[in-house]
């Protein structure tokens, strides 16, 4: 038996080409309006992680000469099944920092900073650009605008997370703030003249 193997090619996603349902649409605008997360459910292949790029887009395409404007990157967090909440925030790379520490010490050189170690993750970094003046001192893995932004977040897969992790993200999503521990529990928040 012999196969043929034809490449397939997959077209780009084009979120302007991308129709939303008017049940949808109607539900984006009312979250966005109240300032409250959007919960979309449904079987895969049904389009949710599409809508959240196409949402990503129009909102930073309306926003472009307004003062407070939306990114139009979609930020992504893929839930595992060992997911934690902290995850959704930042990650700390404990082994890297440690082996660095180590290393300068041995030359007699000052150890790194803690934040060159810690990476911005969805959430963190969707509260962490709507203030970004009071966090680029830090010197973080990832760049923050200049200019304060709000962002679309998508959490796919959330189902896959342990059971108590939507609970466990509650108070960070409602006060959009949450604690780096490794940098002395630094709080990190939202700019609150800035629209989230």
């Amino acid at each position: 038996m012999k196969f043929k193997l034809v490449e397939r090619i997959l077209p780009d996603f084009d979120p302007e080409t991308y129709i939303v349902d008017e049940g949808l649409k109607n539900a984006a605008e009312v979250a966005f309006a109240l300032r409250q997360p959007l919960l979309l459910m449904g079987e895969p292949g049904t389009g949710k992680t599409r809508f959240a790029h196409k949402l990503a887009y129009e909102l930073a395409r309306s926003t472009s000469e307004h003062p407070y404007r939306f990114s139009p990157d979609l930020l992504v967090f893929n839930t595992k099944t060992n997911s934690v909440a902290r995850d959704l925030f930042y990650t700390y790379d404990a082994l890297a920092h440690f082996q660095s520490a180590n290393i300068r010490r041995e030359a007699g050189q000052t150890p790194p900073e803690t934040a060159g170690f810690l990476a911005l993750q969805a959430l963190g970094n969707a509260i962490a650009m709507t203030n970004p003046a009071a966090l680029n001192s830090l010197k973080f893995g990832e760049k923050l605008p200049a200019q304060p932004q709000s962002s679309v977040v998508l959490i796919d897969e959330i189902d896959k997370a342990p059971r108590d992790f939507p609970n466990d993200i509650l108070n960070e999503i409602e006060d959009q703030e949450f604690f780096i521990r490794e940098l002395d529990n630094l709080p990190v928040r939202r700019n609150r003249t800035f629209p989230s």
